[in-house]
């Protein structure tokens, strides 16, 4: 079965959210672990998981917020 179409909406919110600030977020990780691999791992299993509980985020105009306190 599919996902539902505000699902679908809120996850697709969520990826384009997490490739247009990639960079950002690459940045933040490697701060804290100064390991390239690590850090790409961090962003990689963050964004993984981010997709995945899209479903959770109550607003998607919120969404930037959410990834980094909301989840």
């Amino acid at each position: 079965m599919g996902l539902l179409p505000w699902k679908k909406s809120k996850a697709k919110t969520v990826e384009d959210l997490l490739l247009a600030n990639y960079n950002q977020y690459f940045r933040l990780a490697y701060s804290y672990v100064h390991n390239e691999d690590d850090a790409g791992d961090i962003v990689q299993n963050t964004a993984y998981k981010a997709i995945k509980n899209s479903s959770q985020l109550k607003e998607t105009q919120y969404a930037s917020t959410w990834l980094f306190y909301g989840q």
